[in-house]
């Protein structure tokens, strides 16, 4: 759903642990991964992406409709590449954007809000014991305050999603 600004070799990649963790564990051929390309200029690059997606992906009112997302949760309840100080890239009208954390000032691509939404099943996953106040009170906010952060917005308003976490 997003990718830092980075090279996909670089360890901050989204892009790389996915092809660790995943494509290359499953044997995913590398022609089914269509990634955002972190090292390119983001605007272009975000053009370019769209453009792919459109071709490969179904449409359902102007978005892609994936039969998958995977999102994880930052420690500010930030989901994608959508922050508490953009919580507007949840209802954008474009697809996808370019954003910059403000935290460490990096740039990073991301599906908007309403492109993730879209997506058949959502996964979030929610690991490591540091988060484990967060995780509670995101599990609150999805039911009583969704409109009080991305995370708290995607998974309250997914048609369905599910969690994974190993907090107890």
């Amino acid at each position: 759903v997003d990718e830092r600004c980075v090279a996909p070799t670089d360890g901050a990649s989204n892009y790389k642990h996915a092809k660790e963790l995943l494509f290359d564990r499953v044997g995913i051929p590398e022609g089914h991964v269509f990634r955002m390309r972190g090292e390119e200029c983001p605007i272009s690059e975000m053009e370019r992406y769209a453009k792919i997606v459109a071709e490969q992906v179904p449409q359902k009112d102007g978005f892609p409709v994936f039969d998958c997302s995977i999102i994880g949760v930052g420690p500010d309840f930030h989901t994608a590449s959508i922050f508490p100080n953009t919580m507007k890239l949840l209802n954008d009208e474009e697809p996808y954007s370019v954003n910059n954390n403000p935290a460490t000032g990096q740039w990073r691509m991301t599906m908007t809000g309403r492109t993730i939404l879209n997506s058949k099943k959502i996964f979030a996953a929610i690991l490591g014991k540091k988060k484990e106040q967060m995780f509670k009170k995101l599990l609150r906010d999805i039911v009583q305050n969704p409109d009080s952060s991305p995370a708290a917005y995607v998974l309250a308003k997914a048609q369905d999603a599910e969690i994974f976490t190993d907090i107890k």
